[in-house]
């Protein structure tokens, strides 16, 4: 269940963790129930298939839950569940306050209580600000959403990969479930 009420992005930016996972979207505060086990452990997989390229490659780095500031006004800020900002774009000095934009792949694993509508608006509100692309991977089917320059959809037999974000790194979908 999503709860909602209006909020300024300073409001917002003051909230006390109270350990649930809240996002801003244009004034909305939505707070989601804390994600199952099964999720994490999708997340801590992919993060770990990704952590060689990305680390290894200095291309980066793999954050998990950190607010990226995606729009001022209106006010929108998104926390995939895992997310890569290329290495030219990492602060050199991180700041106490949500990052400038998009990241450069956000991911999202579908959770039992999220809805298609709102999980669709979250693809287009980070490719809209400038995320090259967004994987939506939905456990109980096994299947990988990839959506940026063309949308591809991915079963578990099928390889993900990105070349242009990952050169070289590839895994096989059911790897991730």
């Amino acid at each position: 269940m999503v709860v909602k009420r209006q909020m300024t992005l300073e409001d917002f930016a003051e909230l006390p963790d109270d350990g649930t996972k809240q996002e801003l979207d244009r004034g909305e505060v939505k707070v989601m129930a804390p994600a199952q086990f099964r999720h994490g452990w999708i997340v801590e997989k992919l993060r770990r298939s990704l952590s060689e390229a990305v680390y290894g490659g200095n291309l980066g780095i793999l954050i998990a839950e950190i607010g990226f500031l995606l729009s001022e006004d209106p006010a929108i800020v998104r926390a995939p569940d895992l997310a890569f900002v290329r290495h030219d774009r990492v602060p050199t000095e991180p700041a106490d306050e949500y990052f400038r934009g998009a990241p450069d792949l956000a991911i999202e694993v579908v959770s039992p209580h999220d809805r298609a509508v709102e999980l669709r608006e979250k693809v287009r509100q980070f490719l809209d600000a400038g995320s090259a692309e967004v994987w939506v991977l939905y456990p109980n089917v096994q299947q990988v959403e990839v959506w940026g320059p063309e949308r591809r959809d991915l079963n578990a037999d099928d390889t993900l990969a990105s070349e242009d974000l990952f050169p070289g790194w590839s895994v096989h979908v059911a790897e991730l479930f």
